[in-house]
């Protein structure tokens, strides 16, 4: 990464000509994504660790995809982020949260059981388990199955897609890119009242794997993973200071190599949120 004391040079030049916009943190739970007038995202350099993380693996980089959205500034990274992936248990995410919009808009009723147990009680297996049987459950019952239906309002989520960037066989099939997921993770993040529980149970989810394989109990973490054969993804949200939304895809390779991969990017990223942070801290009025 470029030396912030440079960035930090360069800023408090620039702030005697164009003082910057206020900056504040979101509140917790708000969802409020606040944009500074700064850009503290260096591209370069993320694309050559991700590229040297990649290489010590022994794989390609082309293995690889990541999006992210740094919420301090609204500046987004994408690596490789436009390739469409078979992505697993991906889909539960997108799925629970149209459940969830579904309750709080009055389509469905909260008290619904769902295989004798509470509609509650089947997103909660589904998103802190991963839980198969219960997410085709909720699948069937929900939506009959109707899998053009569930695509359409995945589409809903994510943003500045066009019908024609779409990968033939789109509403077949439970494929994404890390770009388009990002735009998932954006919804739930910026309207997390709309979504009530979700990011919670997120926040259970293998508490010692993906996000949290090298970063541990250091951030909160809301993660939602896929790991099938030889995908293993993980898209969620860091809550680093200014809250850091990313979705890390790759394939050819097991679980726990995939987990080592997804834990050695997540990582480095947050502590380049912790440098974007101080930057911010640097130039606020």
């Amino acid at each position: 990464m470029k030396k912030i004391i440079s960035f930090i040079a360069a800023a408090a030049i620039a702030m005697m000509i164009f003082p910057p916009a206020a900056h504040a943190e979101a509140a917790e739970g708000s969802g409020e994504i606040l944009t500074a007038s700064l850009s503290v995202i260096d591209s370069e350099a993320l694309d050559a660790q991700i590229e040297k993380v990649v290489s010590s693996a022994g794989r390609n980089k082309d293995s690889i995809s990541v999006a992210l959205y740094y919420t301090g500034t609204g500046e987004y990274y994408y690596y490789n982020a436009n390739r469409w992936w078979y992505t697993a248990s991906l889909f539960k995410l997108p799925m629970v949260m149209k459940i969830t919009r579904m309750e709080v808009e009055g389509e469905l009723d909260a008290n619904k059981l769902v295989m004798n147990q509470s509609l509650e009680t089947a997103k909660e297996k589904v998103l802190r388990d991963s839980n198969n049987s219960w997410a085709y459950g909720l699948l069937e019952k929900i939506f009959k199955n109707d899998i053009r239906y569930v695509r359409s309002n995945d589409l809903s989520y994510s943003e500045g897609f066009y019908a024609e960037e779409l990968t033939p066989g789109f509403y077949k099939g439970y494929l994404y890119s890390a770009r388009f997921y990002l735009g998932i993770i954006k919804e739930l993040y910026t309207h997390a009242s709309d979504y009530p529980n979700v990011i919670k149970y997120m926040c259970e989810a293998s508490p010692k794997k993906y996000f949290h394989k090298v970063l541990g109990d250091k951030y909160r973490i809301a993660q939602k993973y896929g790991s099938a054969g030889h995908v293993v993804h993980a898209g969620g949200i860091i809550y680093t200071p200014e809250p850091v939304l990313l979705v890390v895809m790759n394939n050819s390779v097991e679980d726990l190599a995939g987990n080592r991969l997804i834990g050695q990017v997540s990582a480095y990223i947050a502590d380049c949120a912790e440098e974007w942070h101080l930057a911010l801290q640097n130039t606020a009025p």
